[in-house]
């Protein structure tokens, strides 16, 4: 831990020099003095306003991923400990603050590199529209991974706990310039990083004995988020191609891309039912057992299953069933807390 530490704060040194904080400047309009707002200088760039750049990094993390990237932590919680008291944890807020935070740095770091590299060049977002610098990006993930870091090595006690979330840290930065561009592994990293926040949850409340309750449920998420990312690919499919970055829809095309979809859909959706073959016996079963869960699970898999047998691949199409996962998604989970 000492020496990633120490590797972080090497390379913020390093990129932090590029990023120049100047004073409130005071300019005179008649008899009236004016203080600007603290301005942020890039080398030969022009001063650009904090507070503007503030709102634009708070764009780039996707906040709106916040809640999920909190939420999956809460729950593996609740699944390991299915006591509500386990919500007073400050270790396992604490895992879910920093959950948070390795969610928002992949964004910004992903968005960074692919400006790096040219990778992005038909997106609309802040760096393309040159509201914020690469200097300022790279500053603020700096600071963030210094952060994340120090808050693990001083306020986490769990060994095993302070490793997952450490690798998961540096698995975010390696996922854009490297992993990213491994065909296969860049689907499997994104799905195992958001799959394994369930896991942590229970280790933050109850070791590693939480893991016989998390690990069914976390694979459960990992084939979703599989399924998930291979839809986007197939979504994304024109903008990947200009910009020559190979996905599995690019090398095998649209259509087995769409039967490998449809297997690991099937591999999700079995996931939520293996713990029911513990309970059927003593008939433990409610609404969402026997109704509302395996009547989403059919539709999502009918939806799929006609996308891909008419080949008609409507991005919009595509989008509403990714929606419909989200609502199979916390049924599912709600499942697995209560049984």
């Amino acid at each position: 831990m000492k020496k990633e530490l120490i590797i972080l704060i090497l390379f913020f040194i390093n990129n932090a020099k590029s990023f120049i904080i100047y004073p409130p400047r005071t300019t005179i309009i008649g008899n009236i003095k004016q203080i600007n707002c603290l301005s942020i200088k890039m080398n030969k760039q022009s001063p650009i306003n904090i507070l503007n750049v503030k709102n634009e990094l708070f764009k780039m993390s996707r906040p709106n991923n916040i809640i999920g990237e909190i939420g999956l932590v809460l729950v593996g919680g609740l699944i390991a400990i299915k006591k509500f008291s386990i919500l007073y944890s400050f270790t396992l807020w604490n895992t879910a603050f920093l959950s948070m935070i390795i969610g928002s740095l992949s964004m910004i770091i992903n968005d960074y590199f692919d400006y790096h590299n040219g990778n992005d060049k038909s997106r609309k977002n802040a760096l393309n529209m040159k509201k914020v610098t690469t200097e300022q990006v790279l500053f603020l993930c700096n600071i963030l991974y210094i952060l994340a870091f120090f808050n693990i090595s001083t306020l986490i006690n769990n060994s095993i706990l302070k490793k997952l979330i450490s690798y998961s840290l540096i698995i975010t930065y390696i996922y854009t310039p490297i992993l990213k561009n491994i065909l296969i592994i860049k689907n499997v990293s994104v799905a195992f990083i958001i799959s394994l926040t369930i896991i942590l949850g229970g280790i933050s409340v109850n070791g590693i004995d939480s893991l016989s309750r998390t690990i069914i449920p976390s694979t459960y998420i990992f084939f979703s988020i599989l399924w998930r990312e291979l839809m986007l690919d197939i979504t994304d499919i024109e903008d990947d191609f200009k910009s020559n970055i190979k996905t599995i829809p690019i090398v095998i095309g649209k259509n087995k891309s769409m039967f490998l979809g449809l297997n690991i859909l099937i591999l999700s959706a079995i996931c939520p039912f293996i713990p029911l073959l513990n309970i059927i016996n003593n008939l433990n079963l409610n609404l969402t057992h026997i109704l509302i869960l395996p009547l989403l699970q059919l539709l999502i898999i009918n939806k799929h299953i006609k996308i891909y047998y008419y080949g008609i691949y409507n991005n919009n199409d595509i989008l509403k069933l990714l929606e419909i996962c989200k609502i199979s998604q916390f049924f599912s989970l709600l499942m697995f807390i209560s049984i």
